[in-house]
């Protein structure tokens, strides 16, 4: 009887062994649908920002253009302004303030005030595109 009761209790543990396994097994399974569902979910956030980023790129490049014309507005101005100075003092006479001078200055200020107001605009767009890139790097990588 001590055989037959030994081989009893070595089945039972085994058994016990074997259900604690298959408990295992069932969590592994539970946890990679759950994995597979929260994958999906990922993706589709993934794609929702890639989108904006391209969003955020296209706007930072029209913010670029525009502050390139500006830049070459005011290039242009202050060159007119120079030249108009110069030709004030080729003429070595005492003039009524030029009208167009004022005006060419009071754009340039106007420009000036809008391209520092064009680059802030494109620091933070800039920084907002960094930062979405580092995020779609980090949820690019947990996808994985």
């Amino acid at each position: 009887m001590n055989v037959a009761q030994k081989t009893i209790d070595e089945l039972k543990n085994h058994e016990m062994e074997l259900r604690k396994r298959l408990e295992v097994a069932e969590n592994v399974v539970k946890a990679a649908a759950n994995s597979r569902e929260e994958n999906a979910e990922l993706k589709r956030l993934l794609a929702i920002r890639e989108k904006d980023a391209e969003r955020l790129v296209r706007e930072c490049e029209k913010f670029d253009e525009l502050e390139s014309k500006l830049t070459q507005q005011i290039t242009d101005l202050r060159k007119e302004n120079d030249e108009l100075k110069t030709q004030i003092g080729e003429m070595n006479v005492q003039v009524q303030p030029n009208l167009h001078s004022e005006q060419a200055e009071a754009q340039i200020e106007s420009l000036k005030a809008e391209i520092e107001r064009l680059e802030k605009a494109n620091g933070r767009l800039e920084k907002v595109g960094f930062i979405l890139i580092r995020f779609f790097s980090l949820l690019y990588k947990q996808c994985r």
